[in-house]
C-alpha cells in the first residue's frame, strides 16, 4: 500500500504566538523572537576631571530564531539571575530573517479612484514604507474609496513641490548639469510642476540656491538643461511628509 505523504502545515503570522516572559518553563521548546542581549552598566573614570562616568553596555547572547534547548535555557537563567536579562520574547515559530531598510529613493504610486488612475511620486526607503506613505497621503487627498494598484521604484530625482493651483500646468522631469565654482560639474534630475521647461529651470535654480545656503555654501553656480520632458503625474508628496516615516524608522532601530 502506497504511503500517503503528510502535507506540511502552513505557518504564517496568523499562527504565530509571541510572548514576553521571564518564566523558563514558558520559554523551553520555543524560538527567540528577537536577538537576546545582555545589558549591564560599566563605570569609567574620566581622565580629564576624574569623575565616574556610567555607560550602558550590551552584548548579543543568541540570535533571533534560536531554538531554546536545555543548554540555552541554562544560560538564559544565568543572565536572568545576574539581572543582565529582564525578560525574553519567544515565539512558537522559527523566524531567522528580518526585513532591513534600504536607501532613500523615489517611488511611483498609482491609485484607482472613481474608475480613474492617479499617479503620485514620493520618497521612501522600502516597498513597505512606500505603501504606508502613499496610503497615508491618499487618505487625505482622495475623498472616498481608492485602490492602490502599483508601487514602483524609480531612478532618483529631486522632487520639488511647487505651490501652483493652475490646472493647465504640467509635470516636468528636467535633467541638468550643475556646475558649482569650486566643484566638478555633476548631473542631477528634478521633477516639478511648471508652465514650461525654462520656468521649471528657474524654480530649480532657486531650489539649489536654498539648499546651498542651508549647507553654508557661498560659491556661485551655473545650470544647463540636458533634457526636459513632461511626465504623467497627479501630485508630489512633500519630503517633509516622508521625513516623519524616516524619523520613526530611525527611532525603532536606534
Amino acid at each position: 500500500m502506497k504511503k500517503v505523504e503528510e502535507i506540511p502545515t502552513v505557518q504564517t503570522r496568523f499562527q504565530e504566538e509571541i510572548i514576553t516572559t521571564a518564566d523558563l518553563d514558558k520559554m523551553k521548546g520555543k524560538y527567540l523572537a528577537e536577538r537576546l542581549l545582555r545589558t549591564w552598566i560599566k563605570d569609567f573614570i574620566d581622565e580629564d576631571n576624574g569623575d565616574v562616568v556610567s555607560l550602558d553596555r550590551n552584548e548579543i547572547i543568541y540570535d533571533k530564531g534560536t531554538f531554546i534547548t536545555s543548554d540555552v535555557l541554562s544560560e538564559i537563567n544565568f543572565h536572568l539571575q545576574t539581572n543582565e536579562v529582564k525578560e525574553v520574547k519567544v515565539s512558537n515559530q522559527k523566524r531567522i530573517g528580518f526585513l532591513s531598510g534600504g536607501f532613500t529613493s523615489v517611488w511611483q504610486a498609482t491609485a484607482k479612484f472613481n474608475n480613474k488612475k492617479f499617479t503620485y511620486l514620493l520618497y521612501a526607503s522600502s516597498l513597505s514604507m512606500a505603501f504606508d506613505i502613499a496610503t497615508d497621503f491618499l487618505e487625505q487627498d482622495l475623498p472616498g474609496g481608492f485602490q492602490l494598484h502599483t508601487l514602483k521604484e524609480l531612478d532618483y530625482s529631486n522632487l520639488i513641490v511647487v505651490e501652483e493651483d493652475e490646472e493647465e500646468l504640467d509635470f516636468y522631469k528636467i535633467e541638468l548639469e550643475v556646475d558649482f565654482e569650486y566643484q566638478e560639474p555633476y548631473e542631477s534630475s528634478y521633477i516639478l510642476k511648471s508652465h514650461d521647461a525654462e520656468t521649471a529651470k528657474r524654480a530649480i535654480v532657486e531650489y539649489i540656491a536654498k539648499k546651498a545656503k542651508e549647507e553654508n555654501r557661498r560659491e556661485s553656480f551655473d545650470v544647463t538643461i540636458i533634457s526636459a520632458k513632461t511626465i504623467t503625474c497627479s501630485g508630489i508628496v512633500d519630503y517633509k511628509f516622508s521625513q516623519e516615516y524616516f524619523e520613526s524608522l530611525k527611532s525603532k532601530t536606534a
